[in-house]
């Protein structure tokens, strides 16, 4: 079992443990996208015993990724756009992305999921998505500030069949998200401390976003209609 306090993303340990649980890895060749994925890039990396590579989206994260990866070389860590990689087609089996591309520019993003996958490789992906189809406007701000484009969880498989992916398997990990927040909350405070008032000032954004958007789904009912949802999917041979 992955241990949940090593990634601290939506859906904590659950959606690579989902992964594990449905499809052999050995010797998959495996692409994961986004920033704070590098213990499931390790993960992969040891499971598959090929490198894994992960990429991310701005120089503050290719740095922190370069601390956690720390020289290992089985995985290989590079800032790209996602909507717009350095990959040659049909390069990797698996594409793992966990909170990472439910953003404007998810479309363009899916398109090159597909495009790096090979006919018949597999994409495991996780998204929040809304529980309800109406959400009140304190949410949508959640979502808005954060630049996210979020879907109902009743049309997430639609939207995936739509571009050319065979659903395999689907898990609900709504149940993550009071943990993941919770411990949001809780690290953001003991790391408040320990910045300077110059550090705080740069950070600023990144501390509100955090404490704002945990506050809401804790303390002001944005849980009733916020929800976490892991898809594998196949993508097709065309």
């Amino acid at each position: 079992m992955i241990k949940q306090e090593k990634i601290l993303l939506p859906g904590l340990s659950k959606q690579l443990q989902f992964l594990i649980d449905n499809l052999k890895l050995d010797g998959l060749s495996i692409l994961v996208i986004g920033s704070a994925s590098e213990n499931i890039a390790l993960e992969l990396a040891e499971l598959s015993g090929v490198k894994t590579h992960l990429i991310v989206e701005d120089f503050d994260s290719l740095m922190t990724s370069n601390l956690v990866i720390d020289n290992n070389p089985d995985v290989q860590v590079k800032m790209m756009d996602f909507e717009r990689t350095d990959f040659a087609k049909e390069s990797f089996d698996l594409v793992f992305a966990q909170a990472s591309i439910s953003l404007t520019e998810r479309n363009k993003i899916v398109k090159e999921i597909k495009r790096v996958l090979k006919p018949g490789g597999i994409l495991c992906v996780g998204e929040l998505v809304t529980l309800e189809e109406d959400i009140p406007r304190f949410v949508e701000d959640i979502f808005d500030n954060s630049g996210m484009v979020v879907l109902n969880r009743f049309k997430l498989n639609n939207y995936y069949t739509e571009r050319g992916f065979k659903i395999l398997f689907e898990k609900n990990l709504t149940d993550t998200l009071r943990n993941y927040y919770t411990i949001n909350l809780k690290k953001l405070g003991s790391e408040k401390e320990k910045l300077g008032d110059n550090e705080k000032t740069y950070f600023k954004k990144v501390i509100n976003k955090i404490s704002h958007e945990s506050g809401a789904f804790l303390k002001q009912g944005a849980d009733k209609y916020i929800g976490f949802k892991a898809i594998i999917c196949k993508r097709g041979e065309n």
